[in-house]
């Protein structure tokens, strides 16, 4: 797989009417990890992803840098990372978004800087990172309501869709509405998408070892 970002025409105007599209709908966002150009950097995600799987909040506190960004405000450090996700109470949900945020890749920013998730890392120049969402699978199925046994109106892998604007994104539990490029309103199971401006880590070597220096969401 080609790890860019390829920016396609959209087809729609091109199929017959009724036909279950597998174009495009505002562009593709392929899976991007570049962890690999720099071992020392792969390790350390490695060993971090182990220690996010075994929730060892010990050693996720290692590795969190002093002056951490926890928002997008003016406040931060350690002391606030653990109120904010909660640790002293399991941290549930740190692990599941640190997971997340690994397992998706991501790219340096020069060699001393990764940041992560694909979604958000290659995000497009130019486009609206508000107003689109990210197909992040293959063979992911568009339905005209939000149920397994509603039509199919699109099978898309990899593209960039746009959001509804002023409707409510998650219509049923577990899916989420998504405005495809002839205008319809459909939708996709949760999992398979997500928001370029959802929840983002940034990574910085200093002094030879790598840290934690931020993990938000928002813009």
């Amino acid at each position: 797989m080609r790890a860019s970002v390829v920016l396609v025409t959209c087809l729609a105007c091109l199929l017959p009417v009724g036909a279950v599209p597998g174009y495009a709908q505002v562009a593709k966002l392929y899976p991007v990890d570049q962890a690999a150009r720099h071992p020392s950097f792969l390790a350390f995600r490695t060993r971090l992803l182990r220690a996010v799987r075994a929730r060892d909040t010990t050693y996720v506190l290692s590795m969190v840098a002093p002056n951490i960004r926890n928002t997008l405000g003016n406040h931060g450090g350690p002391a606030e990372f653990r109120a904010q996700w909660q640790l002293a109470s399991g941290g549930e949900r740190l692990w599941s978004t640190l997971r997340e945020v690994l397992e998706r890749g991501g790219t340096f920013l020069g060699d001393t800087m990764f940041t992560a998730p694909y979604t958000s890392a290659a995000w497009p120049a130019g486009l609206d990172a508000f107003e689109h969402y990210v197909v992040v699978a293959r063979g992911v199925r568009v339905r005209s309501q939000p149920a397994t046994t509603a039509q199919v109106l699109a099978v898309l892998s990899y593209d960039i869709v746009r959001s509804t604007d002023g409707h409510p994104s998650e219509p049923a539990p577990g899916w989420t509405a998504v405005v495809l490029a002839d205008g319809r309103r459909g939708y996709v199971i949760s999992r398979s998408v997500t928001s370029p401006i959802g929840y983002r880590a940034a990574f910085a070597r200093r002094r030879n070892r790598w840290y934690l220096v931020s993990l938000l969401a928002g813009d």
